[in-house]
């Protein structure tokens, strides 16, 4: 959270902010799809400003949901994700959950606003 050479008393690290981005880079390194896997959209839906994509390599899948918009919203995926493992944003909160401690994932998946979910499952 060091300003560097912007050190400047009226601009401060909002420390939400930072631990958040904190989280989902270790999300990002902790699962090499995220980085260098292929990209399927499987949903989009633009009024509630929800997208949702699997990105897959040859070891795991990932499904990531994103929520862009400050409204909670509700989608609902084209297929059944049962067996997946909560990744991130568990709860409908941002942060890292217990990842690999296997839950059912609704097709129905509700988000508040700004917020996303990650469920990962093993090939």
């Amino acid at each position: 959270n060091d300003l560097g050479p912007y050190d400047d008393p009226e601009q401060v690290v909002m420390e939400e902010h930072l631990r958040f981005y904190r989280e989902v880079i270790a999300l990002r390194k902790a699962h090499p799809a995220l980085r260098t896997g292929s990209i399927e959209t499987v949903l989009t839906d633009d009024d509630q400003d929800v997208m949702a994509f699997v990105r897959e390599n040859e070891r795991e899948e990932v499904l990531v949901v994103i929520n862009a918009g400050s409204q909670p919203a509700t989608i609902t995926l084209p297929f059944s994700v049962e067996g997946w493992s909560d990744a991130f944003g568990g709860e409908g909160k941002p942060g890292l959950q217990d990842p690999g401690e296997p839950i059912e994932v609704p097709t129905m998946v509700s988000l508040p606003g700004i917020t996303g979910r990650v469920w990962t499952r093993s090939k």
